[in-house]
């Protein structure tokens, strides 16, 4: 920022800063930064999440804004397997105490490897490396001294993309030599209870390519699953954070995907909502309130509740109407939940808690049918809305007639229950300043007031 000095009071004059990117480099409009210059970016959708927002617009790269820079949120690409091998001057005697393997014993030996982000979150599993197979009999090392050995491990490990800061590797235990009784039985363990990786060592940087393991399976970490990890979904529509869950919808299908608690860019696999009932339409909104997340289309509600521990569970609300701008949804005090539909402005009460209470729809809109009927419906993904505490009241922008911008807002006072009309200018967002002022602040295509 720069401070003016010239009438002799110290104000700012440049108060913005450039956003940069993880490398440094200003976004500037080129194709690393943007993939379509044509797409609507009224269509961007935000989410906080802890410290830091999540910005998504279907096109460009999911991001996260952390106050300084922005980088891509989670990964989208699978580490390549790594290559583990022995060699005989890494073996080591049973006194020791360390290496891998059993002592005289046949040991057979699988890993993995997952990149991590400065925000402690992980990429999907890679492939499991090529079995590495090794003999700590005293006959299996010729021309040693008669004794029981174990054995070091090399293992190559891949480096990950841009915004990688460590790399964690995961190890089977030994896959051979299942002890039944006084026999052992020489099956593979995967045969028995699948692929099972636990947790080994992480790496603390993205450049060494090369890691030595010697530790036994009785210090290996805690079992992690290639379930358990997925990468951040594309083509992510809309954004909503409930239960310290961070839930998304595509453009493309009626599915909701939600990630691991507390992990909010990393999405397993069979975490989703499949929606794709009798309404086809798409996901419009997502919209977190009291006990529920409640999921819009056009022609559709629904109910996503419960919690991480004890898992999420869903259910359809209605499929008589819906919403057709996500921004217009807002929880209005002592009102309820207040949408946009396709023929009004309709408010949910008594559907989002767990009290019993019947649920009802009521058209907020019915004392301006004639306005309405004007809006402009096709451009409703630009509408915008915010609560004005100061005034009690519940702001909506709408594009009138034959507009493309919003350039109407109708004001619902929600302490009288009336609706009243401003018409001054275009507006294309609203903000309400969360400090003790409580400034609303309009923002049109080419000025602010």
């Amino acid at each position: 920022s720069k401070a003016n000095t010239t009438s002799g009071q110290l104000s700012v004059t440049e108060p913005r800063s450039s956003m940069m990117f993880i490398d440094a480099e200003a976004f500037d409009g080129t194709a690393k930064t943007r993939a379509c210059q044509g797409e609507d970016v009224a269509k961007t959708s935000f989410a906080v999440f802890g410290s830091n927002l999540y910005i998504v617009n279907t096109v460009d790269l999911p991001l996260v804004f952390d106050g300084r820079k922005c980088s891509r949120a989670g990964f989208n690409t699978q580490p390549s397997a790594p290559f583990a091998s022995t060699n005989t001057k890494t073996e080591i005697q049973k006194t020791s105490f360390v290496g891998v393997g059993y002592e005289d014993s046949d040991n057979a030996y699988q890993y993995i490897v997952t990149f991590l982000n400065e925000r402690g979150q992980e990429s999907r599993m890679s492939r499991a490396s090529s079995t590495i197979s090794f003999d700590t009999t005293a006959t299996g090392l010729s021309g040693q001294v008669a004794a029981t050995y174990k054995q070091f491990v090399i293992v190559d490990i891949p480096t990950g993309p841009l915004g990688t800061v460590a790399r964690r590797i995961y190890r089977s235990q030994n896959m051979v030599n299942f002890i039944q009784g006084t026999n052992v039985v020489t099956l593979p363990k995967d045969t028995l209870l699948g692929k099972e990786f636990y947790f080994l060592d992480e790496v603390q940087d993205n450049v060494c390519k090369t890691f030595i393991d010697g530790l036994s399976d009785l210090d290996l970490g805690a079992l992690s699953l290639p379930q358990d990890f997925g990468d951040f979904p594309s083509n992510v529509a809309h954004l909503a954070v409930y239960k310290n869950t961070l839930f998304v919808a595509d453009d493309q299908t009626s599915e909701v995907r939600y990630s691991r608690a507390l992990f909010p860019e990393m999405f397993p696999p069979d975490n989703v909502f499949n929606l794709s009932d009798n309404q086809t339409n798409l996901i419009t909104g997502l919209y977190p309130t009291r006990d529920s997340l409640v999921v819009f289309k056009q022609r559709g509600i629904y109910l996503i509740k419960g919690n991480p521990a004890q898992g999420f569970f869903g259910q359809t609300l209605s499929t008589d109407m819906g919403c057709i701008s996500p921004q217009s949804i807002r929880d209005v005090p002592g009102v309820g939940l207040v949408f946009l539909s396709s023929d009004g402005v309709y408010v949910l009460d008594g559907t989002l808690t767990n009290t019993g209470q019947q649920t009802r729809s009521i058209k907020l809109s019915q004392g301006i049918g004639d306005l309405f009927a004007r809006v402009n419906i096709e451009f409703a993904h630009k509408f915008r809305s915010v609560l004005y505490h100061k005034d009690r009241e519940y702001w909506l922008s709408v594009a009138i007639d034959d507009k493309t911008t919003p350039d109407t807002i109708l004001k619902f006072s929600y302490e009288v229950g009336a609706w009243s009309v401003y018409t001054s200018l275009e507006v294309s967002g609203m903000i309400e300043v969360q400090d003790h002022r409580g400034y609303l602040i309009l923002a049109g295509a080419s000025q602010s007031v």
